[in-house]
């Protein structure tokens, strides 16, 4: 699972250029998957659709002229392995949950399918109309945060689930909260390049 950042405040031109080809080049390789973080989805937008800190048009320009949509379709923003589920924010119910079905992975494909229908139909929506609101602890003015901006206070468990996410920065090294049964949520955003996790 890798992440990239377009977002450091002392980006310049070229290490923007420098990571947008590095990231093009390895979309392709086997044993990688990226995810989408709120810092890279403004990116993956046309300009001025989202905003988050450290965004500039400068970047979106070298961005786009680098990544193009096929790029952009290879970056997930939920990636799921056996009762693993990936997210740079977290699954809440307050965005996944069908009244019949609860929160499964076939509902969070399609939660995600339709919403990005409806962001990329940019005539008919405001950004914060989708899964990729902010909640309070972020500003944002949501109960809980959509799948790139949910806050790791609003954490959530689901029963024989492990949530792995970032997104909320932590100065204590990977952060565990243990739900019953047999639910584990684990936060990974700790500024290291690299974080193993063993199970």
């Amino acid at each position: 699972m890798c992440i990239i950042d377009f977002d450091n405040f002392d980006d310049n031109p070229e290490g923007c250029t420098e990571t947008s080809h590095w990231l093009k080049e390895n979309l392709n390789l086997p044993n990688r998957t990226f995810l989408f973080g709120n810092h890279d989805w403004q990116y993956r937008l046309p300009k001025g659709v989202a905003y988050c800190s450290g965004y500039a048009p400068w970047k979106h320009d070298i961005i786009s002229s680098i990544l193009n949509e096929e790029d952009w379709s290879k970056i997930k923003l939920f990636h799921s392995i056996e009762n693993c589920w990936f997210s740079h924010a977290g699954i809440t119910r307050y965005w996944f949950e069908h009244p019949i079905n609860g929160v499964t992975v076939e509902g969070i494909q399609e939660e995600i399918r339709k919403a990005m229908v409806v962001t990329l139909d940019l005539q008919h929506q405001t950004h914060q109309d989708c899964i990729w609101a902010a909640d309070r602890y972020r500003g944002g003015n949501c109960t809980k945060g959509g799948i790139l901006w949910n806050d790791w206070n609003n954490a959530e468990h689901f029963d024989n689930i492990t949530q792995i996410v970032g997104h909320t920065p932590s100065v204590w090294g990977v952060r565990y909260i243990d739900g019953s049964n047999n639910s584990l949520n684990i936060n990974v955003d700790t500024h290291m390049e690299e974080v193993a996790i063993y199970n």
